[in-house]
């Protein structure tokens, strides 16, 4: 990651503590971000987030050990995540998430401009880690929360290719022009490895998917894995989408527990 932007990330995952566990989300953007975290910092999966309800395992961590991952969390929780979470740049960001959209404070007003790949990406770039060997690693890692797409959009080209130098990953852009395109990512990287499939809990409160994690781990060199261990409803909480008007200006509220701008007119939150 780029020194200069590097020395604004919280200072808790600038020296990560051992005992951290993590909160999973549904889809491959955190499961891989959550393999990453485990494989590097030995981080385990103790939280399953579907946000709609939260699960635990082990209900005596506290809450000052957990870690969201691909989710945009308020209330001074910590989580690495890729959301736009500002209305304005006026609105107050939440100081334990590690997001570049609310480092460069990108809110509704200037949506366009923000980081629109995924929270593995920043994950990665913030742990130093090499890029997957293979063509084949680089290109699972590119289509994972579609992080492709900006450079192939003419609008959006520009944009795209500042936030990979930003996340010190140049020699992406010259693969995303030479040893791929836009089809074979969003087309045949996609079914090959399931990407597009969640996770959900069973009845037995165990987590299940249809995402090819092997396959994926392999060529992202990660080892991905859900654990085996059961679950428990913690928290139900209520989630709403919500379209806002153009011509009013809007102010976020402290009771968010969740809270993202998921289109340039539209939220998305949760309330515990």
């Amino acid at each position: 990651m780029r020194e200069s932007v590097y020395e604004y990330v919280p200072e808790w995952i600038k020296n990560p503590e051992k005992d951290m566990y993590i909160m999973v989300g549904d889809d491959i953007d955190s499961v891989a971000t959550a393999g990453l975290l485990r494989e590097y910092l030995g981080w385990e999966i103790n939280w399953f987030y579907d946000f709609n309800k939260v699960y635990s395992h082990d209900s005596s961590i506290r809450k000052k050990q957990r870690v969201g991952v691909d989710m945009a969390l308020e209330m001074n929780e910590k989580t690495i995540d890729n959301h736009v979470t500002l209305l304005s740049d006026k609105d107050k960001v939440n100081p334990n998430s590690v997001n570049l959209n609310n480092m460069f404070r990108v809110s509704q007003r200037n949506y366009t401009d923000k980081y629109a790949m995924s929270t593995l990406l920043t994950a990665w770039s913030l742990l130093g880690i090499p890029l997957p060997s293979t063509d084949e690693g680089k290109k699972i890692l590119l289509a994972i929360d579609s992080s492709y797409m900006g450079h192939y959009n003419k609008d959006f080209n520009k944009t795209h290719n500042e936030w990979l130098r930003v996340l010190g990953f140049e020699e992406l852009i010259e693969f995303l022009d030479e040893k791929t395109n836009e089809i074979e990512l969003n087309r045949d990287i996609k079914k090959r490895y399931n990407i597009k499939e969640k996770v959900w809990i069973n009845e037995k409160g165990q987590l299940m998917t249809n995402l090819d994690l092997e396959g994926i781990g392999r060529y992202l060199e990660v080892d991905l894995q859900l654990p085996l261990k059961e679950f428990t409803l913690a928290h139900e909480l209520d989630r709403e989408n919500r379209e806002l008007k153009f011509d009013k200006k809007y102010k976020k509220k402290d009771k968010f527990y969740s809270f993202a701008v998921t289109y340039k007119n539209t939220i998305s939150y949760t309330t515990l």
